[in-house]
């Protein structure tokens, strides 16, 4: 093995839009690959500049000097002969560097090696296959500390040593546990929700902005629907509330005192109550609608109808009808109660009042009214502040309307009229219960003030209760839901980056033994490299960043081809700094499928003669600078593969690999060279023109091919 080490500067980035892998360019990056390729077998090739931080450690012999690529460089104008025109190219002085090998350490310590239990590569007892996962010397299992997450990690212990060894699959359970780990524990989550103790809004307005907005969003088809979604809530509470209403005024006519003057006194109520029927009807019917146009009943007007349900039910619309609908029940009650009240204050006929218990009438009233201020604690999409208001408000007034003179008549009715004779009331005859003995005493109007103020201080609490847990509960959802979304964008993206490393089909069997390695017959591999890149790179201007930005766009050009379905069986194998490597043939699936078996071979020569004209139509919008493209094509059989732990690489070796590398760089600029399998193979299909033979390093002397043309149109 050879090594070379140079210190400098580099640019790291990725280069194309496929297959791509994370890699660093520069002159030192070309210079510390001249340390290597020029260095000896066995021995570190370092330059001088690395020597100056490793002087002190390090004893060095010195090597051959070469060549200083770093020198600046200047723009000449040159004639070419080629193109009959005029051209720019880079010119620079050229100089040698010192270069030297290290020998040892002045320390005399011994070169540091990796540990055992850290190198993934080391040699193990096992006859199996290499793997991902390391393979652990065999040891008893303690069953005691076997991990209860799954096979991805098992802890093991050893029965005849101390050490532990751990088996992780790619470190997947481990980050898992972490990041549970890290999370908030939930009493800390549930205890210190991120809303306003005061106004219980959202410390963020984006959020607020959303939750005020939830009751208008329709569930996705993939979330279960229940009676608590946001957009059935609702429906269940505008049903729950009509049937209160309806129940309530149902009581209250029934309740109704048996007057002389009875049909004239119910006009009002019927008013009141006709008035809160038609309320009621129309807000449930709205909700009934939306309903149906978002579940698919009427879809010919679901987006009519969706927005005018954004209009009508936005935050503060939704507000103000709602509470003016849910506070209908109280509403009435209070109605009925006080124009009763009203018209035995102005009435003259006291007598009237005599099969009539005042006590009861004034409790089943205070009652009800009691009851109803709890139906504003219904529809937790509304502001609690809006109903704890609307609440306290009734409240007030009722109480006004209680402590009311014309009300106080009616109240000490009882005191009053017991000089005459034809009254009978159910206190008179002994007949009256326990229950309404508060009720036909004259302390009752402050005792129904008490209890309205108790039950508005309980509803405030309920409102407010409610309103933290459903805003709690909203967040920890729409948390989870942007958690999924991350996740599911993150797994997307992370399969895209993966794919993009690794080839589709070497993917499933990859998942499953954890490893790959593929013979394949009959492949075809392509070398296109830009041979006078180097000539055009300048760290001159942003230290080469735009250089590389046109190289870039070269292979994003050249890769874009092979999403077309005429090269379904070319894959990008990689990039090798200004070298395109492709191969086709590697997916034996897909190979199969073809009509011929030379559909493959094609595809790829295809392509190489596709990457010219795309080089051609670039190089017409370049000023004065022409780029060069050698490519160098060979068929036969390689071996496929994913190399490494940690940085995973999908490769393919082999002769046939070495040959078309050979092909590229002994080439012609323009053209496309091949050896003489190649012309024999593709002859029905191709034209060749006899080059020559040409000394291949480890082949000799090789009879080669250039291109000259397709003989027939390519099938699409």
């Amino acid at each position: 093995m050879r090594v070379g080490v140079h210190t400098g500067k580099v640019i790291c980035g990725l280069v194309g839009t496929r297959r791509f892998k994370f890699d660093v360019w520069s002159n030192d990056v070309t210079l510390a690959n001249q340390m290597e390729s020029s260095g000896m077998a066995g021995k570190v090739h370092i330059s001088e500049t690395t020597l100056e931080f490793v002087k002190d450690i390090y004893q060095v012999s010195e090597g051959e000097p070469v060549p200083d690529i770093r020198k600046v460089k200047v723009l000449v104008e040159y004639y070419n002969k080629e193109d009959q025109r005029y051209a720019i190219k880079h010119t620079q002085d050229e100089s040698l560097i010192r270069t030297y090998f290290i020998e040892k350490r002045f320390d005399g310590k011994p070169i540091i090696t990796l540990d055992r239990s850290r190198n993934p590569s080391a040699p193990n007892d096992s006859n199996n296959a290499p793997s991902f996962v390391k393979d652990q010397p065999k040891t008893t299992v303690d069953p005691a500390v076997v991990s209860p997450i799954g096979s991805n990690e098992v802890t093991l212990t050893a029965a005849s040593t101390t050490a532990e060894t751990e088996v992780k699959s790619r470190g997947s359970d481990v980050e898992m546990l972490d990041a549970l780990w890290n999370l908030s524990k939930p009493e800390e989550v549930f205890k210190f929700p991120p809303i306003s103790r005061f106004s219980l809004c959202f410390l963020s307005q984006s959020m607020e902005h959303i939750y005020r907005h939830q009751v208008l969003r329709i569930p996705r088809r993939s979330v279960l629907v229940t009676l608590a979604t946001p957009r059935l809530t609702p429906v269940t509470n505008g049903l729950a509330h009509f049937f209160f209403f309806v129940l309530v005024s149902v009581a209250c006519f029934i309740n109704f005192p048996n007057l002389t003057e009875r049909q004239l006194i119910l006009v009002a109520p019927s008013v009141v109550f006709a008035i809160a029927l038609f309320l009621n009807l129309l807000f449930i019917v709205i909700i009934i609608i939306d309903l149906c146009s978002w579940g698919g009943v009427c879809p010919g007007a679901n987006r009519a109808l969706q927005k005018i349900f954004r209009g009508m039910f936005n935050w503060y619309v939704r507000n103000t009808m709602g509470v003016l609908v849910i506070c209908t029940p109280a509403i009435f009650v209070l109605a009925n109660f006080q124009i009763c009240l009203f018209w035995f204050s102005r009435s003259n006929d006291i007598t009237a009042v005599a099969d009539f218990s005042i006590g009861e009438y004034r409790m089943v009233h205070g009652l009800l009214f009691t009851f109803m201020l709890f139906n504003l604690t219904l529809f937790p999409n509304f502001s609690s502040w809006t109903k704890s208001v609307s609440a306290m408000i009734l409240c007030i007034i009722g109480c006004l309307l209680v402590h009311w003179p014309f009300a106080g008549n009616f109240y000490y009715c009882p005191d009053q009229v017991a000089g005459f004779a034809t009254v009978t009331t159910a206190r008179d005859l002994g007949t009256s219960p326990v229950w309404l003995a508060s009720a036909e005493s004259s302390l009752f109007p402050w005792e129904i003030t008490v209890i309205l103020t108790l039950n508005l201080i309980l509803i405030f609490f309920l409102n407010r209760d409610i309103d933290i847990s459903f805003r709690v509960s909203f967040n920890r959802d729409y948390e989870a839901s942007q958690a999924k979304k991350a996740i599911t964008r993150e797994k997307m993206q992370g399969e895209w980056l993966l794919e993009d490393i690794i080839p589709r089909f070497v993917l499933t069997d990859l998942r499953k033994t954890n490893k790959y390695s593929q013979h394949v017959d009959d492949a075809a591999v392509m070398f296109a490299s830009i041979s006078n890149f180097s000539e055009f790179y300048d760290e001159q201007y942003q230290g080469g960043q735009e250089m590389l930005r046109v190289l870039n766009e070269i292979f994003a050009d050249f890769e874009h081809l092979l999403s077309s379905a005429r090269f379904k069986d070319v894959e990008k194998i990689k990039t090798i700094a200004e070298c395109f490597m492709a191969a086709s043939g590697l997916n034996l699936v897909q190979r199969a499928e073809n009509k011929s078996p030379d559909d493959h071979l094609c595809a790829l020569m295809d392509l190489a003669i596709e990457l010219l004209k795309i080089l051609d139509d670039f190089n017409q919008q370049m000023f004065n600078f022409q780029f060069e493209l050698k490519i160098g094509y060979n068929i036969g059989e390689v071996t496929a593969g994913v190399i490494g732990t940690t940085k995973l690489l999908y490769d393919i070796w082999g002769d046939t690999v070495n040959v078309a590398s050979r092909m590229y760089s002994t080439g012609r600029k323009g053209r496309v060279q091949v050896t003489e399998q190649v012309a024999n193979r593709l002859s029905q299909h191709y034209e060749f023109e006899y080059r020559g033979k040409v000394f291949v390093k480890g082949k000799g002397e090789m009879r080669t091919y250039l291109l000259v043309g397709r003989k027939s149109p390519p099938t699409s």
